[in-house]
């Protein structure tokens, strides 16, 4: 098997031991004929589905390259790469997870350049407790999984495991914790424990925790920053938001506890005060601006582009309306419709223009990247199921 496969065709064959010699010719005449009509089906264009690509047959984990589980526990789930996939440049993992309250160990899957590479993360995740919206994150931050350059890591029932991207080994257990946030500095990650009050820094690559420090007080921390974790305030501490690192002394930013975050990136904070975007700078606490943004009322959700020049807000129009995305310019205010057929709760910036997210168009759903340069939207995969948590290591610019 190649180290890598496309999910567009995928066949499996098992040979019972102890076949009669006539059966055995018989046998071996099927597989060959099943092989040249493989053959002449991916030399062929099929328009079965948008894309172009034939509807994938589940294959068991054991088929995918990279996999040494000698049982897996599970197939994957359907899926079909789309002709877009080819084009796109980032390595984008993906997590099938079973609805229902369960413990299930999970197939986790890189899709890189339109093919398909997957294997069992051998660990336990708890999936939820029959709530197939939400719930499905096996660790406590918005999103279940964090990549880096070199993998990925998930929170499971064990601890945080970390796998490596090319999926050629066995997870790595790196620490206890409840959820992890990926770190300013390459291949690092922070894990949080229990309750958010135990926090470590961990290089991922070599599996060595760097720093590590108690926020007893101080408040829960909410996303990475390029010099520690921002913080939510807390009840018994801090009365505003601030960053934190466990060697250095906080920094305040004053007049922040009023407002509404509605997201962060490494090196800004972006907060709603009424009319207002309001731009914080997560080194000194300063404000660097003010910008009036019509605001969407019923907001789902909202996440900052790495440079934090955009600003991605979801909601609903109406409750019989599937989500729409804007992206706001940080510097005008400007928004841009990116999407009125997604679903609340998974949207990623890729890079400063282009915006992951999930299409609904029930009952199928597909993995959608849209860019702001062009306005286009390009569909990479597409499921039955919408219990698939998707993500790549967004791009900063340089």
């Amino acid at each position: 098997m190649p180290d890598d496969f496309s999910a567009d065709v995928s066949t499996t064959s098992h040979v019972e031991s102890g076949v009669g010699a006539s059966r055995l010719f018989i046998a071996i005449l099927l597989i060959g004929g099943l092989a040249l009509v493989s053959w002449f089906v991916l030399r062929q264009p099929t328009n079965d589905i948008p894309g172009g690509a034939p509807a994938s047959e589940p294959a068991t984990a054991s088929t995918a390259a990279g996999t040494t589980s000698a049982t897996p526990s599970r197939q994957l789930p359907p899926i079909d790469i789309l002709p877009a996939a080819r084009d796109f440049d980032q390595p984008m993992a993906l997590l099938p997870i079973l609805g229902g309250a369960r413990v299930d160990d999970p197939l986790i899957a890189i899709l890189e350049n339109g093919r398909l590479r997957y294997r069992s993360l051998e660990a336990s995740v708890w999936t939820g407790n029959d709530d197939r919206i939400i719930r499905l994150n096996p660790g406590s931050t918005p999103h279940p999984i964090s990549v880096t350059d070199s993998g990925i890591a998930l929170t499971t029932l064990g601890g945080v495991h970390f796998q490596d991207m090319e999926l050629a080994e066995p997870s790595v257990a790196l620490a206890q914790g409840l959820s992890t946030l990926r770190s300013a500095l390459p291949d690092h990650i922070w894990v949080i424990g229990s309750a958010g009050t135990n926090v470590a820094h961990i290089d991922v690559r070599t599996s060595t925790v760097e720093a590590v420090g108690s926020l007893e007080g101080a408040g829960y921390p909410l996303a990475s920053t390029s010099n520690g974790l921002l913080l939510a305030p807390d009840a018994d501490g801090s009365l505003d938001y601030e960053v934190w690192h466990p060697t250095m002394t906080a920094t305040r930013l004053a007049n922040t506890g009023a407002m509404k975050l509605l997201g962060s990136s490494f090196d800004v904070a972006l907060f709603q005060d009424n009319d207002d975007l309001v731009v914080v700078d997560l080194a000194d606490g300063d404000v660097v601006r003010r910008v009036r943004v019509d605001f969407p009322e019923f907001a789902t959700g909202s996440i900052v582009s790495p440079g934090g020049s955009q600003l991605a807000i979801s909601f609903q129009p109406s409750i019989v309306e599937n989500n729409t995305i804007i992206a706001v310019d940080t510097t005008t205010g400007d928004a841009t419709v990116v999407a009125t057929d997604a679903i609340p709760w998974q949207f990623q910036w890729v890079d400063e223009t282009r915006l992951s997210y999930m299409q609904s168009d029930f009952p199928v759903f597909r993995v959608a990247v849209h860019d702001l340069t062009t306005g286009q939207s390009d569909a990479l995969v597409e499921f039955g199921e919408f219990t698939w948590w998707f993500a790549t290591k967004p791009v900063s610019p340089s």
